[in-house]
């Protein structure tokens, strides 16, 4: 028995979804514990007392607390969404759509399906994504004073 046979009836959407899942959960891992030393680490040490003042560090500490937790909540948000993307067959639904569109617009080329395929993923994430980061930029940014964009 040869080492592909062991793969010859394995289910690629669910071990790619165990993976991801499993990545997920290790950076999870890894931000909870660097936002554990944040929040822990309220005063400067001697090292950084050289570098800039205690409020300037107490200032920094509370935005990169923030943006960790922000970050926390846009990770599993990001998590869900890939996940019911996978689950439901969402990307498989698009691209017949794109098909569809194809065919609609005159054209039976699988390029041009490609590209149509391609235009209407990134408009969807574009709407899906743009929230999150006018949040980061204009509400936490700017509760911590670090915002001078305006819309």
């Amino acid at each position: 028995m040869g080492f592909l046979q062991y793969f010859e009836n394995a289910n690629y959407m669910y071990c790619s979804l165990a993976f991801v899942t499993m990545e997920f959960l290790w950076d999870l891992y890894l931000i909870s514990r660097q936002r554990k030393t944040v929040k822990e680490n309220r005063t400067p040490t001697e090292d950084v007392k050289k570098l800039m003042d205690t409020d300037t560090y107490v200032k920094t500490r509370l935005y990169s607390y923030e943006k960790i937790n922000f970050g926390i909540l846009k990770d599993i948000f990001d998590y869900v969404e890939l996940s019911g993307m996978t689950l439901s067959f969402f990307l498989y639904t698009l691209w017949t759509f794109s098909g569809k569109t194809t065919k609609f617009l005159g054209y039976s080329d699988e390029l041009i399906q490609t590209n149509i395929f391609l235009l209407q993923a990134t408009i969807l994430s574009f709407f899906i994504h743009v929230p999150w980061s006018l949040y980061s930029t204009f509400v936490i940014e700017e509760r911590h004073g670090f915002n001078k964009m305006t819309l």
